[in-house]
């Protein structure tokens, strides 16, 4: 299986733009995927501002959330 994210290029928001300026410098989304060795989403948490490190939008998902209850 695997985790990871990837941006979604939007419009220059008119609010909170340095929220959603990237590392690239462009302004985007981020959605995080879970899919299991057969390729098979188990997981998709969409709609993070661009600027947001991967690894706090796993500590915010509710995937992290239901790992850490077991």
């Amino acid at each position: 299986g695997m985790i990871d994210t990837t941006d979604i290029l939007i419009k220059q928001p008119l609010r909170h733009l340095a929220a959603y300026t990237n590392r690239k410098s462009t302004t985007s989304v981020k959605i995080q995927g879970v899919c299991d060795s057969r390729k098979c989403f188990l997981d998709i948490s969409a709609g993070w501002p661009g600027s947001m490190h991967d690894a706090r939008i796993y500590g915010m998902s509710s995937l992290s959330g239901a790992i850490n209850e077991k």
